[in-house]
């Protein structure tokens, strides 16, 4: 959404004066205020470990349990899950913000774990890589 003028406006500082928050207000405001916000969102998810709500299998969430992984709810967080990863399991980003891997303990990537950080239009969902 960024740097897409409507009016001379760049089209996300409405919604960020609309809520009122002054990071969302700097972020659509300032040069490469989204894309550093996406950032930071993608060092917060690889560091929190926790894990999308939504994935593209309907039977993602019971296959991460039979390989060890455990959940708790967290009302508050509509996107995400807390997780415990099974040993040596691990979240790495990729070189796109909005993207991350979902790494088993030999090294292998098993799941893309996608999270669009920016506020206007916060996302995330996971898929399982197709061939194990």
């Amino acid at each position: 959404m960024e740097n897409k003028k409507d009016n001379g406006f760049v089209a996300a500082i409405i919604p960020a004066l609309q809520s009122g928050n002054l990071e969302n207000i700097i972020a659509a405001s300032a040069p490469g205020g989204i894309e550093a916000q996406e950032a930071r969102g993608q060092q917060w998810l690889v560091a929190s470990r926790r894990l999308p709500r939504k994935w593209q299998g309907a039977r993602d969430i019971a296959r991460l349990e039979e390989l060890g992984f455990t959940f708790t709810d967290n009302p508050q967080d509509k996107l995400f899950l807390n997780a415990t990863f099974p040993a040596g399991w691990s979240l790495q980003p990729t070189n796109h913000s909005m993207w991350n891997q979902l790494i088993d303990d030999k090294g292998k990537k098993m799941a893309s774990i996608f999270y669009k950080a920016a506020f206007y239009d916060r996302d995330a969902f996971g898929r399982f890589e197709e061939a194990e």
